[in-house]
């Protein structure tokens, strides 16, 4: 604003994919993921089998840091998950 307050900023979030067909095991991967990002481990490997023939699956959207360095420390296989940068638009102000 006029008086150099910040009203508005976009940062940068990590966003969690997976690849389900190269997924061998997804009860396995679903367990890691679930307790890195307190998600419920069966329906997110319900998730896993259901899209088998697919490529492409979002697991979950704009982690935190934390999550995001929580899933880096997984003993995942290479090549079957990956982030991808999204922006998060943050009011500091709140609603002004």
């Amino acid at each position: 604003d006029r008086h150099g307050r910040l009203l508005a900023t976009t940062t940068q979030a990590q966003s969690l994919f997976v690849d389900p067909s190269l997924v061998k095991d997804p009860a396995g991967v679903a367990r890691q993921l679930a307790a890195a990002l307190a998600l419920e481990p069966q329906p997110l490997a319900d998730k896993l089998n259901n899209a088998r023939e697919r490529r492409f699956l979002w697991i979950k959207r704009r982690l935190s840091a934390e999550e995001a360095a929580a899933v880096r420390a997984l003993d995942l296989p290479p090549g079957i998950w990956g982030f991808r940068p999204e922006y998060v638009r943050h009011y500091p102000q709140g609603p002004l």
